[in-house]
């Protein structure tokens, strides 16, 4: 009996060991910062509560991961600090979705034929309309040769196809400049291997109750440093 006693011990101070963590604080995109921990033994995979703040007062997610995975309900806020989705990631599944849940710089696009009468429901991301975009938001980066210009004419989106299925199918970064004399259309096919698996993943958008393809538009403009303003 001593024995099982001593390697029960051997093992939860195993246990205990592996989840020592180190917290972290960094920047996610302009404006907002991440705090969160990871595994001492494994600086890559993060581990215990997390939080997302906005200009370092307001909250904007909040939940808990599990070796690198989001665990349990994860809450969501606006800008402002208004709640907009609560998401169970045990059960994949939302829990509570604000009737406000929209920005004017997100927008759909379904590629079928629209008729007065049709349902149209878009894609839902876990993390709402703002959270839920910063993890391609943050991939926006200034082109070369566009030096000349003020950054502040400019206009970066985020173009998001997500499959009938709820996959993120393709994803592009577009700078374009509107209304100015000389024209500017850069296009940057992205890597899906550049985002985290379980930000590929999407409630599918639908028509009359059936899953259709749709996507995404995510619009965002630069300051005048060509940060990325969001």
């Amino acid at each position: 009996m001593k024995y099982f006693f001593a390697l029960l011990l051997c093992v939860t101070t195993l246990n205990l060991f592996a989840q020592v963590t180190q917290k972290r604080d960094e920047k996610l995109i302009q404006d907002v910062q991440e705090r969160y921990s990871v595994l001492a033994d494994s600086p890559s995979i993060r581990h215990g509560f997390y939080q997302a703040i906005y200009r370092k007062k307001t909250v904007i997610a909040s939940g808990r991961y599990e070796r690198g995975k989001r665990v349990g309900m994860w809450h969501y806020y606006s800008k402002t600090g208004q709640l907009l989705q609560n998401y169970d990631y045990d059960k994949h599944a939302i829990v509570y979705s604000s009737p406000v849940d929209t920005m004017r710089s997100v927008r759909y696009i379904i590629d079928d034929e629209i008729k007065p009468n049709d349902a149209i429901a878009p894609p839902i991301k876990p993390g709402s309309v703002y959270f839920g975009y910063m993890p391609y938001v943050k991939l926006i980066q200034m082109p070369a040769g566009l030096e000349e210009f003020d950054y502040t004419t400019l206009v970066a989106t985020v173009e998001l196809l997500v499959s009938p299925g709820g996959r993120l199918a393709d994803f592009k970064i577009r700078i374009t400049r509107p209304g100015g004399f000389i024209n500017i259309n850069k296009v940057a096919d992205m890597p899906l291997d550049a985002i985290e698996p379980e930000d590929k993943i999407f409630l599918p958008a639908s028509k009359n109750g059936q899953n259709v393809g749709m996507t995404i538009i995510v619009t965002c403009r630069f300051d005048s440093r060509g940060r990325v303003l969001f």
